[in-house]
């Protein structure tokens, strides 16, 4: 194949928008949902040769609109950010009328101005009764330069979506939270905050239920890692690692002297505790050193194992029944040798197939291909120890703490925000991990945990150089450092464990729990 003419190739939003809405009238164009979620499409990445018009413009990356500061990600986050906004929902029905809709054929589609070339509409054209050859290839090159029109779904007007108020004033003149709007809301608000005001981020510390994993097998009472199931919390101690498996809640013990891991039942497949833990199996030998951290999928059915010895092992695991027990097998699918040094910490994620390994002392961080296990690519600026590697599983971003410093990598590896935490929260960061919020929602992007027991949220400052900045600091409750930082399911809850053993739970704040005052105080907040 090969590219198209230079002077037919989509180059410039400018031109496409004054061609299509006012020089040429048989200029039909539609956006690609790539419009709306992949910055990428708009940069010639890869340097391709697209020729040069007859301007004498060499063609390369889409130019775009001067609010987009050059920047392709802010260029489709407001594009994305418009459609996802209440002027277009409370319009789109009037959209949908005219592509879809009554409005699409007939005398309606004339009143709008919606009328296009005859070929495009379906079943206007019988290809296979023409019979001759060029009349054939003629009409089919019509349709091709032209497009079809979709197929009329609808001979009604269309229903104009409804957006409940979250918060209603009665005759009094009393605020009160509608609990079905809440609902309604509650997918589209961003991570960590408010349902119904999805620009606030405020929380609360909930007492919660907690059960301690694996404290028989540690000498130390840092809290390694944390899961909030229903109304109860699970943590476990240093050097083990939480996951879900088809058979419950289960944990990975590391670190141990023996070069291995061992495989633990927690005996917990809901909120109570079935039978007490134990352990499943045994894997000794797995590196030349101990390990010193580990990563799973979802379900449990492949690891990655990092090692002091520098090395990052993947393996798939499977369940054999032997003597009557249920054992967990390790088969080795790769050796990857990049680091210089220990392996400090490693995250997955099988929705984008990445694995993203941290250094201890070569100060690196490198991204993997989780399906063909292929070096992908380094992201770079790191300097001193990486902390902290935590994945962003709605949109593939990678966040990384080294150094006191944030940052946050796009998917292909472009640096979105960054900055160092240390000099804007006078603590040091000890750990921190990513949230679920999309790529156009101003939310919480990242939690810090620090030395003295405080929890930071971040957010991203598109319009000043897309630094991070701290939105909210949750203080008061912990004093030590804090040593494990998780984000519940449903991103309305944060768990941070400190190296004591106390385990914190903050919630975002419920609007129907407030008052009318406190709502009040909220919405001319």
């Amino acid at each position: 194949g090969q590219f198209d003419k230079p002077d037919r190739l989509f180059r410039d939003v400018k031109s496409s928008w004054e061609s299509s809405s006012s020089e040429n009238l048989q200029d039909v164009r539609e956006l690609i949902p790539e419009f709306y979620y992949l910055p990428e499409f708009l940069q010639n990445m890869n340097n391709f040769d697209l020729g040069i018009t007859q301007r004498n413009i060499p063609v390369g990356d889409v130019g775009l609109p001067p609010w987009a500061n050059n920047s392709a990600r802010e260029f489709v986050r407001v594009m994305r950010k418009a459609l996802e906004s209440d002027y277009v929902s409370n319009n789109l029905h009037l959209w949908i009328d005219l592509v879809f809709g009554y409005k699409q054929r007939g005398e309606e589609a004339v009143k709008a101005q919606n009328v296009f070339v005859h070929l495009t509409y379906e079943g206007q054209v019988d290809i296979d009764a023409i019979k001759d050859p060029m009349l054939r290839e003629a009409t089919l090159a019509q349709i091709r330069n032209f497009g079809l029109t979709p197929t009329k779904l609808f001979k009604r007007l269309h229903v104009r979506k409804n957006i409940p108020k979250v918060v209603r004033t009665d005759d009094k003149g009393n605020l009160s939270a509608d609990l079905n709007a809440i609902n309604w809301h509650s997918t589209l608000t961003p991570p960590l905050c408010i349902v119904g005001l999805p620009n606030i981020a405020a929380m609360k510390p909930v007492a919660t239920l907690v059960t301690t994993l694996g404290s028989s097998l540690s000498d130390s009472t840092a809290i390694n890692d944390a899961k909030l199931i229903k109304d109860r919390i699970i943590i476990t101690n240093k050097k083990c690692v939480l996951y879900s498996s088809m058979y419950g809640e289960e944990y990975i013990k590391y670190g141990t002297p023996n070069c291995g891991i061992s495989f633990y039942q927690t005996g917990l497949s809901s909120s109570n505790l079935t039978q007490p833990e134990q352990l499943i199996s045994s894997h000794d030998s797995l590196h030349f050193k101990p390990v010193s951290c580990v990563a799973t999928i979802e379900a449990g059915t492949v690891i990655a194992t990092g090692s002091e010895d520098g090395v990052v092992r993947v393996w798939k695991v499977s369940q054999c029944l032997k003597t009557g027990s249920l054992l967990k097998v390790l088969n080795e699918v790769e050796t990857l040798n990049a680091h210089e040094g220990p392996v400090s910490c490693i995250d997955m994620c099988e929705g984008f197939q990445l694995l993203v390994t941290g250094g201890k002392a070569d100060d690196r961080v490198f991204v993997w291909d989780l399906n063909t296990l292929a070096l992908t690519r380094e992201l770079p600026g790191h300097k001193g120890e990486i902390e902290a590697i935590s994945i962003n599983l709605s949109v593939g971003s990678i966040l990384t703490l080294s150094s006191a410093t944030l940052r946050i990598f796009g998917i292909n590896g472009d640096l979105v925000g960054h900055c160092c935490a240390s000099a804007l929260r006078k603590s040091v960061p000890t750990t921190a991990v990513a949230t679920k919020n999309q790529h156009w929602q101003e939310g919480i992007v990242a939690v810090t945990g620090h030395n003295n027991g405080d929890l930071s949220l971040w957010g991203i400052d598109w319009e000043n150089s897309s630094k991070l900045v701290c939105r909210r600091v949750l203080n008061g409750i912990q004093n030590k450092p804090i040593t494990c930082v998780r984000v519940s399911g449903d991103q309305r809850n944060v768990i941070a464990g400190d190296s004591n053993g106390k385990v914190t739970r903050w919630q975002c704040l419920r609007l129907g729990d407030l008052s009318s005052a406190e709502l009040l105080d909220l919405t001319t907040a």
